[in-house]
């Protein structure tokens, strides 16, 4: 698959009063800059690793998600006009050439209460199809628990992609399967579907 230039800042969002290039361009909140190395380590990785549970309820994250191998994390903050948004991506590749990524964006209440749960997640879908240069051959809504979400499946040359969006409070989760179609990613849909919030 031909990403890497993916990788960086794939979404140019324009929601209102958001500095959401900003924010791609410093954390790529659905492509996580770390996934660049994760392609590399995916091209030598000879067999799929087994599944892992990564549990971040620990760390104050809010969840918990089945993930293969050892996920690479990664944090940051972005100062924007109406706050600051923190982030954080776990990513991890398989010996098929997979990428599996969850991440997330908390948003600031001023940002939050100007704009709908379906404009931060449509604007993820657009992003991420945008960057790929890929077009959406599905969509689903679905729901985390009462959150809700959507359900996207894209297609492009760079590789073919299941994802999901949900909106939970003031924090966007993307979760993520990139994969060359010729090979499939079989564990793709149980990652999307192992995301377990964390009791409050």
């Amino acid at each position: 698959m031909h990403v890497r230039a993916a990788m960086s800042s794939w979404q140019e969002m324009h929601i209102r009063g958001m500095n959401m290039k900003r924010i791609a361009a410093a954390i790529g909140l659905t492509l996580p800059a770390n996934m660049g190395r994760a392609i590399a380590v995916a091209s030598t990785i000879l067999a799929s690793p087994a599944w892992a549970e990564l549990r971040t309820v620990e760390t104050g994250e809010g969840f918990a998600i089945r993930m293969p191998g050892q996920p690479e994390a990664m944090r940051n903050t972005v100062q924007i006009s109406g706050g600051e948004v923190k982030t954080a991506s776990w990513t991890a590749p398989t010996g098929d050439g997979a990428i599996y990524s969850v991440s997330y964006a908390d948003y600031p209440e001023k940002i939050v209460v100007a704009n709908t749960p379906d404009q931060f997640m449509n604007e993820g879908r657009d992003g991420l199809a945008n960057q790929l240069k890929g077009k959406i051959v599905s969509e689903t809504a679905v729901t985390l628990g009462n959150h809700p979400g959507k359900a996207v499946a894209i297609s492009s040359d760079a590789g073919e992609v299941k994802a999901r969006f949900y909106w939970v409070g003031t924090r966007l989760y993307t979760l993520l399967v990139l994969y060359n179609a010729a090979t499939g990613a079989p564990d793709a849909d149980a990652f999307l579907g192992s995301i377990k919030l964390a009791a409050k």
